[in-house]
């Protein structure tokens, strides 16, 4: 992602500059991207370290609203996502259809570019195992239940392949279907994959057609319904609809796109003190939620993922303003670390504490810790950055000839 610069403040009343608009989202320093701001990175690491100690049974005793790692990430993602998509209207000459096509284009290519060869990496190797092993009983292991049948236990595992390569798993897990344990964590891919399909078109049309106030009106009546539909979800389908479905996690990343377009309006910039009291509120709701309350509770589904969402931006907002106090704390360097390999990390703890499980709790987090890490570096190094790399480059090239 690059840098969007400068600090042009729009008129809610007026029609929508998409130039403007994208001029004016800062990062926090010297304008820093914002995919690379310090505080940023770090509060993606607190978020994947919440999901695998959630994961380990040597502390989701500890930590039973865990879980609210993914919904970080998914107000972290709605923010940044929203703000390239922001930058790719600002680079319109016209609006005609082929320079959107062009945009959009870009932007797809961008997102297969970071996500796919890592997690086409942990299906090949989890491919490879699965034959090795001759679908030994960790891949046996379904959603709910134990699988003993051999040829009952391929077909899940190849329903479950399928679900994760075309980003179907999550209402895969919704309805209920048996599915290979090892891919379970997938879900929120799936989810977030979905919301990149159809967001830049909604984004780009409502840019296109509509003044600025009308845009944050529409994206926070979308917020509303998520909400609305979350607890229709979880009183007439079960939990499982709510946890999973599209629909009812859309309004954590929604906050995310109301936070960005709110930040490049120059709606949100604030004062240090004020930044820090938004840092100690979000630090304190998520603290709390992620010790006293269930991640899979009756709460989550009425309001509560709202509730996580709204803390989540909270911090985020902290930390653009560089508001010190908690936020602070959030570019240490081991965060910064692993927030910059946090997707890798996720891919490949879950399937990690699987494989583990019979082994001492204390030993079992010592080694989903160090193999998981581990993994993540050598993803960040040979695999992910490599092939970002060649498509910036390929990308620039083409945008050179054009």
């Amino acid at each position: 992602m690059t840098t969007l610069t400068d600090s042009t403040t729009l008129d809610l009343s007026a029609q929508v500059d998409p130039a403007a608009l994208g001029r004016s989202v800062p990062g926090p320093r010297s304008g820093q991207p914002l995919s690379h701001v310090r505080g940023l990175d770090g509060l993606r690491g607190v978020a994947v370290a919440l999901v695998v100690a959630y994961h380990l049974p040597l502390t989701v005793a500890v930590l039973p609203g865990g879980t609210l790692g993914v919904d970080v990430f998914f107000v972290l993602s709605g923010f940044l996502i929203t703000s390239v998509l922001i930058e790719h209207a600002s680079a319109l000459s016209t609006w005609s259809a082929r320079e959107i096509r062009t945009q959009l284009k870009t932007f797809w290519l961008r997102r297969v570019a970071r996500l796919a060869p890592a997690l086409l990496t942990l299906v090949l190797a989890w491919t490879v195992i699965w034959g090795v092993t001759r679908g030994g009983s960790f891949f046996n292991i379904s959603v709910g239940r134990q699988v003993d049948a051999p040829h009952v236990a391929a077909w899940v595992n190849i329903r479950g392949l399928f679900g994760v390569v075309f980003y179907a798993y999550n209402w895969l897990a919704a309805s209920g279907t048996p599915l290979p344990l090892a891919f379970t964590h997938l879900w929120s891919l799936s989810v977030e994959e979905q919301f990149y399909l159809f967001w830049p078109l909604l984004l780009l049309l409502m840019l296109r057609t509509g003044r600025l106030r009308m845009l944050i009106a529409v994206s926070a009546l979308l917020v509303v319904a998520s909400v609305v539909l979350a607890g229709l979800h979880s009183a007439a389908n079960g939990y499982a609809w709510s946890y999973f479905g599209t629909d009812s996690r859309a309004q954590e990343l929604l906050l995310g796109a109301l936070l960005a377009m709110g930040w490049s309006a120059g709606r949100l910039h604030m004062a240090r003190r004020i930044a820090t009291v938004c840092a100690v509120a979000g630090v304190g709701v998520l603290g709390f939620c992620s010790r006293f309350l269930d991640a899979h509770g009756w709460w989550a589904a009425h309001g509560g993922m709202t509730v996580v969402g709204l803390a989540a931006a909270a911090i985020v907002l902290a930390v653009l303003n560089d508001g010190g106090g908690p936020a602070a704390w959030l570019e240490s360097a081991p965060l910064r670390w692993l927030g910059r390999r946090s997707y890798a990390v996720y891919l490949w703890s879950y399937p990690i504490t699987m494989w583990s499980a019979r082994i001492s709790p204390w030993f079992q987090a010592v080694l989903v810790v160090a193999l998981s890490f581990t993994i993540a570096e050598f993803s960040w190094r040979f695999v992910e950055q490599p092939v970002q790399q060649r498509v910036r480059a390929a990308l620039a090239a083409q945008s050179s000839r054009s």
